[in-house]
């Protein structure tokens, strides 16, 4: 079994951006307003048949007390455990 994690930034019922990566799920989600992110994994071991594991999980409350709680400035104490990619 193949496991991947998918993300799908949602407006209302309508799924704006869906992907793996992460970063790129907050990025629309910031451009998204009244948005949503949902979560879930997928079995992508066959490339023809890619199967839910299980329910999406909303991570929506996850990634807004994220924003409250982290400055965004990268030479910030608290931000000294992450690495910026340029």
């Amino acid at each position: 079994m193949k496991l991947t994690q998918f993300y799908e930034v949602m407006e209302g019922n309508e799924i704006v951006w869906g992907g793996e990566s992460a970063y790129e799920a907050i990025e629309w989600f910031r451009r998204t307003p009244n948005g949503r992110v949902q979560a879930s994994v997928w079995n992508t071991e066959s490339e023809e048949d890619y199967r839910l594991v299980d329910s999406p999980i909303d991570v929506t409350p996850i990634i807004r007390a994220t924003f409250l709680c982290e400055p965004f400035d990268p030479k910030h104490p608290s931000m000294r455990r992450f690495r910026v990619v340029k």
